[in-house]
């Protein structure tokens, strides 16, 4: 109880939920769904309605978010496998918790490829994935510059190789202190800069538990589902482009807070009777610190200086404009923070109608994905553009 206690506190106050869960993004359903579903599977004795619904939180993990899509088929065999003996003994017997199961697990698989298959589904997975376009281009370019023989030069610089280098690199840097604990993620719309997404106290706490939950592992079946679990959480983040991804590890949580727990309690077991009161107040004390100069950043520097990574003043454009719109023969609007385009129709809000048949729209397919530069007297440039222009 201490334990759950403890990973529930830190749940509560730690970086990565704090940040992500105060707006409304696809991940924090997905982490609901998959949470709830493996809660669900550890207290199945509890009740017979239990291992059923976790079949179906599961499930329904296929429908949240671009991760779990990945990540709960695999943890799907895992568990199967884990649990083989007892579920074949479910069925056998036909219970009904097992036979309803069975009947989610049936459909699981058939909405699996359906899902794959789906063009819409995959539409952003050739900019994300690992051999895209300029995945390609640099491996072209190795073997231009290579020296060596030719038929070697195809066998080392090739799209295998250069998916598992590049996935083996991605898949051990969430697992470093530099994205846990130091520098947290590269998006800043997910995380604040050159802060961790856990907290720095618990950094030695959370490598200990790591190892603690490998040794229990070898002898307690659910040690080692948690531990199937974390190896298997970074995979669907590993396989994209992107360094340091938050939301898309989001499959981690919450285990960090585990191992956390895990490693803590451990060394306080090791820690003299008399100190271990004034161990703990003071560890509670450091994490109530580290939440307030969290808070502080927060609400104050991000606030500041990071506006830009959530598109701040578009509107306040498109007001400006809108008061001086008669003003002017032309509106010149940079898309460096995005599509301009949008913010003006939606916050105008400009009427659908006039937009689609407007005689200077100018909107273009290009590299799989259409622009529009510009309508009416709004003209959308990138920054280069405007440089030397009068």
């Amino acid at each position: 109880q201490k334990l759950a206690l403890l990973s529930s506190f830190l749940t509560a106050i730690e970086p990565w939920y704090v940040f992500t869960s105060r707006f409304v993004i696809q991940s924090n359903l997905s982490i609901f769904l998959l949470i709830s579903a493996m809660a669900m599977f550890f207290n199945r004795e509890k009740n017979k309605f239990l291992l059923p619904l976790s079949s179906l939180f599961l499930f329904l993990t296929l429908f949240s978010y671009h991760s779990t899509r990945i990540f709960s088929p695999l943890f799907l065999i895992a568990i199967l496998f884990l649990y083989k003996k007892e579920f074949i003994l479910g069925l056998a017997e036909k219970k009904k918790p097992y036979i309803f199961s069975g009947i989610i697990t049936l459909l699981f698989t058939i909405f699996i490829p359906v899902i794959s298959l789906n063009k819409d589904a995959r539409a952003r997975s050739k900019y994300v994935f690992l051999i895209n376009e300029g995945a390609i281009n640099k491996i072209v370019e190795s073997r231009l510059n290579s020296s060596l023989p030719p038929l070697l030069t195809r066998l080392v610089y090739n799209r295998p190789v250069y998916f598992i280098k590049e996935f083996s690199k991605n898949y051990l840097d969430y697992f470093s202190p530099s994205f846990l604990f130091f520098k947290g993620g590269t998006q800043y719309q997910f995380s604040i800069p050159e802060h961790g997404l856990l907290y720095l106290i618990n950094l030695p706490f959370f490598y200990i538990g790591f190892l603690i939950l490998i040794k229990r592992a070898k002898g307690n079946l659910d040690y080692r589902f948690l531990l199937i679990w974390l190896l298997l959480s970074p995979i669907p983040a590993s396989i994209t482009n992107e360094k340091f991804a938050v939301l898309r590890a989001t499959t981690m949580l919450p285990l960090p807070q585990i191992l956390a727990s895990l490693g803590f309690f451990w060394i306080l077991e090791r820690v003299k009777k008399s100190y271990s009161t004034l161990f703990l107040s003071l560890y509670l004390i450091i994490l109530v610190l580290s939440l307030d100069n969290y808070m502080f950043k927060y609400f104050t520097d991000y606030r500041t200086n990071y506006s830009w990574s959530w598109q701040y003043g578009y509107r306040q454009v498109v007001d400006y404009a809108k008061n001086n719109y008669n003003n002017y023969d032309k509106i010149i609007v940079t898309k460096k923070y995005g599509e301009p385009h949008e913010f003006f129709l939606f916050y105008w809000p400009w009427d659908p109608a006039s937009y689609r048949n407007d005689p200077n729209l100018n909107r273009f397919y290009q590299s799989n994905w259409y622009w529009v530069d510009g309508f009416d007297k709004f003209y959308f440039v990138n920054d280069w553009q405007v440089v030397g222009q009068n």
